[in-house]
């Protein structure tokens, strides 16, 4: 049986806290971010090519599930650049 990752959050929980199923899917998928001391970051401006969806779609996105993206290590890196 399949499962629906679209309704469950345990089941999207479960396969975030699989590195290997998340190394495999990123691999398969060509789903390629910027490493940076060790961790694969995303834009979203990435996101929205990936899902061949608008801009305003992964903010929407960003926006709605903000809760459940935080807890699963969404971040908002700000860099700040000194001269």
């Amino acid at each position: 049986m399949s499962k629906d990752l679209t309704n469950s959050r345990i089941d999207r929980q479960n396969i975030l806290n699989n590195e290997i199923a998340i190394e495999i899917i990123r691999e398969k998928f060509g789903f390629n971010g910027i490493l940076w001391e060790g961790k694969m970051y995303f834009t979203r401006e990435m996101a929205a090519n990936f899902f061949e969806v608008d801009m305003r779609t992964i903010s929407r996105y960003l926006e709605q599930y903000s809760e459940e993206l935080l807890e699963n290590g969404y971040i908002i890196p700000k860099f700040r650049i000194e001269l």
